[in-house]
């Protein structure tokens, strides 16, 4: 009974992060993930400078404070992602779904920064 129970608690507490260790621990030391599960990770103030995230599953994932200069997040899911205040000078993002993520005071490659409540575009 004990070992169901630790079991239930497991998976739980990984269902409620949702993202894989494994994979935020390959991001830390590599600063690549392609196709990684991220989904609910705190990146808060991250450094994420020439990350490789290509297909990466980031959504809702609180990068607010990250510096993703030169990023690739090409494909990436970042749909409902906190991206505020975030620095994505010269980030691609081609392909990547951003429905309902919040680019509140993000700061672009040509320096526009967008409006608060920027939610799933950037408002000037």
């Amino acid at each position: 009974m004990f070992w169901i129970l630790a079991f239930t608690l497991i998976v739980g507490v990984t269902s409620l992060y949702g993202f894989d260790d494994a994979h935020l621990s390959k991001l830390k030391s590599t600063n690549n993930c392609k196709g990684c599960d991220l989904t609910n990770v705190n990146l808060t103030n991250a450094s994420l400078m020439s990350a490789d995230l290509t297909g990466a599953d980031l959504s809702r994932a609180n990068m607010s404070n990250a510096y993703l200069y030169l990023a690739n997040l090409t494909n990436a899911k970042l749909e409902g992602a906190n991206l505020t205040n975030a620095h994505l000078y010269g980030a691609r993002l081609k392909g990547a779904k951003v429905s309902g993520a919040n680019f509140s005071g993000t700061t672009w490659i040509n320096g526009t920064r967008c409006k608060q409540q920027s939610i799933g575009k950037c408002d000037h």
